[in-house]
């Protein structure tokens, strides 16, 4: 069997269940079970309130009387579960502790040589006639220097190696190096 067709079986089963529960507890609340003529008789007495079936004794009889019992009287320590919580105050002694930490000085201004330099990638170089020449684009625009020439009054070029080059600043403070990245 199927494990669709056990789920179908199981479904169909517990309808019918289902289906008899009904049947048989609908008969129950309308006074009468179906197929017998038993009535249920209720009868209201000072000491307990008790269902009576008159023809037969299976029922067991409810104790309704711990109903009319008085209900204990509340604890005088009750509280509102509603009501704001009440957070405590910090000392004085507390407050005078903490201390404020003053705040980061701020981080310096971006170089603009090394901001520039990140706009600049390494596709290559080439040898030809005994010169090297390097291959740079930046954004849309494809450059060819070779070793010791100035890019844009910016850059100069100080050493060429296979898989990177050596950029500094006209001045002679500031280097960085680009490596090469395939494109």
């Amino acid at each position: 069997m199927t494990d669709k067709n056990k789920k179908i079986a199981i479904l169909a089963g517990l309808l019918i269940l289902w289906a008899a529960l009904i049947l048989f507890r609908g008969g129950v609340t309308q006074g009468e079970r179906s197929g017998s003529g038993h009535r249920l008789v209720y009868e209201d007495t000072k000491a307990s309130r008790v269902a009576v079936n008159p023809e037969s004794t299976a029922l067991p009889s409810l104790k309704l009387d711990l109903l009319d019992s008085p209900l204990p009287p509340f604890r005088e320590t009750s509280r509102n579960v509603f009501s704001p919580m009440n957070t405590p105050v910090p000392s004085p002694t507390l407050e005078a502790k903490v201390t404020v930490t003053p705040p980061p000085p701020p981080s310096p201004p971006p170089d603009p040589f090394l901001e520039e330099a990140k706009k600049l990638r390494f596709l290559g170089f080439a040898r030809a006639e005994g010169e090297v020449f390097v291959f740079l684009t930046k954004e849309n625009e494809i450059l060819i220097v070779k070793e010791h020439q100035v890019i844009k009054d910016r850059y100069m070029v100080k050493e060429i190696k296979e898989d990177y080059i050596l950029l500094v600043a006209p001045t002679g403070d500031k280097e960085v190096r680009l490596s090469l990245t395939p494109k």
